[in-house]
């Protein structure tokens, strides 16, 4: 007997949550080698707000332009990847759609977990360390940390892909080295294609998160998964207005009209 095998378009929406549209397109060719067929992925970047992401205010900032981009984009898509090694955003982001929401870091995280015990992640600033292994702590895997290492670039400066993988080649070789790290991620999404030259160098596996987070949001897009309303992501029924953001106001309740 024939079987019959309907094939199904599945949508993702990767969101670059700062306002520069050249890092965007940036992060749009950097997925291109990675697309599967019967997957379209749009990209877009937050209206407003930084154009690089390297401290608390940009991350707080960028947090709130991209849950507004999610909710404007909410409806046609099976999956939302949130594209910024800070993650900002994506608890608010879970509660906008029900459909999967995916921070680059956490996904990278998720699969160095399968392919080492412990792991290093590489980041641009100094400034930035304490974030990020506070970003760990989060995501529960401090106990398979190994090490935090910045590459002391600003995001502006990350267009200079030869210098960036220079600095991220010999960080990811003192992680291996010096704090005994097994996988190696690299945070920033426009650090994406250097992988694979990263890791001849460094002799462990290297894991861009952008390519993380795509391939968890294609995979739970095709498993049909949403995310749960249990407890942490359940829409809240307050009797109050958010006043000054009529886009995010059904994150409270669909029940109350706009101001």
């Amino acid at each position: 007997m024939q079987v019959s095998h309907t094939h199904l378009t599945r949508h993702i929406l990767v969101v670059n949550s700062n306002s520069n549209a050249l890092a965007t397109e940036r992060i749009q060719r950097g997925l291109a080698p990675h697309l599967r067929p019967g997957t379209t992925v749009t990209c877009v970047n937050a209206a407003q707000g930084p154009q690089g992401i390297d401290t608390a205010l940009d991350v707080a900032i960028a947090a709130l332009e991209t849950a507004k981009v999610v909710a404007a984009h909410r409806s046609g898509y099976d999956a939302y990847i949130v594209a910024c090694g800070a993650d900002p955003g994506i608890d608010v982001c879970r509660q906008i759609v029900d459909q999967p929401v995916i921070g680059i870091t956490e996904a990278a995280l998720l699969m160095a977990c399968t392919l080492g015990y412990t792991f290093s992640l590489l980041t641009t600033l100094t400034a930035e360390i304490p974030s990020i292994e506070q970003l760990v702590g989060h995501y529960g895997l401090s106990a398979r940390l190994a090490s935090v290492r910045a590459i002391e670039m600003t995001t502006a400066e990350l267009a200079n892909r030869e210098v960036v993988l220079h600095r991220l080649a010999e960080g990811a070789q003192a992680a291996v080295r010096l704090d005994r790290a097994e996988v190696i991620v690299l945070t920033g999404s426009v650090m994406v294609g250097m992988e694979t030259q990263i890791a001849a160098l460094a002799h462990v596996p290297v894991l861009a998160g952008l390519v993380c987070a795509y391939h968890l949001a294609e995979g739970l897009a095709a498993y049909g998964q949403q995310t749960s309303r249990a407890y942490k992501y359940r829409r809240l029924k307050k009797s109050d207005q958010l006043l000054g953001y009529p886009e995010l106001q059904s994150v409270y309740s669909s029940n109350f009209p706009a101001p």
